[in-house]
């Protein structure tokens, strides 16, 4: 079972404080070690390319779908409006956030705050546990399966969070052992890592068959 990523919103009138309360929590978050992405989304039909610039003639000619690309940024101009599922899709392929922050979208009824009573010691604690939850529930199997003893993976992942010495006990079909200790994989990096390793070997000459794969790297220091 995939796991949601967690998105937290933020809503308020135009010049509320908005964009300043945002960037306080990913400033925050992202000093105690977590990975932030966010969405600024703002009604009526605006464009954020501007007009006459080389991009812009770009999608101007047709193109679709144009990147943009310095040494230090890049940035792709959709010629289309995107939902929000699509976005976090993206935005979870990109950069494996633990937490998106939105900025408006108040019609996705999304968990947030309202900008006029937010306070932010209280925003950070919630957005901490919701987000060491998340990372938790990554490493489990997502199956919901019961043979932990746990209704589902969310509980056992709580009971987990709270201090309880918990192991999943569903192996993945996957398996990554490092100096013969077995690491935990979670469905993500499960799926990931099998589809490197499945995309490589199927190019290969020979290999006819993807099943009981074994890869033995060696390397030293």
């Amino acid at each position: 079972m995939k796991r949601n990523l967690p998105v937290f919103a933020i809503y308020g009138g135009k010049n509320t404080g908005k964009t300043s309360l945002a960037v306080s929590i990913i400033d925050e978050l992202t000093k105690r070690g977590y990975s932030i992405a966010s969405v600024k989304h703002t009604r009526g039909e605006h464009s954020v390319d501007r007009e006459e610039t080389d991009t812009w003639k770009h999608q101007d000619a047709g193109a679709k779908a144009v990147a943009f690309s310095t040494p230090s940024d890049t940035a792709f101009y959709i010629k289309s409006g995107m939902d929000l599922n699509e976005i976090l899709e993206i935005l979870s392929l990109v950069s494996d956030p633990d937490m998106v922050i939105v900025e408006g979208m108040k019609d996705e009824n999304l968990p947030g705050t309202d900008v006029s009573h937010a306070e932010v010691s209280e925003i950070l604690d919630q957005l901490v546990e919701t987000i060491e939850l998340y990372r938790i529930e990554k490493e489990l199997a997502g199956s919901d399966c019961g043979m932990c003893g746990y209704p589902d993976c969310n509980t056992m992942a709580r009971e987990k969070y709270d201090g309880k010495d918990l192991h999943c006990t569903v192996e993945s079909d996957v398996a990554l052992d490092i100096q013969g200790k077995r690491i935990q994989l979670g469905p993500f990096p499960s799926e990931m890592l099998k589809g490197a390793i499945t995309g490589m070997l199927g190019t290969l000459k020979g290999v006819e068959s993807l099943e009981n794969v074994v890869i033995r790297l060696n390397s030293e220091e």
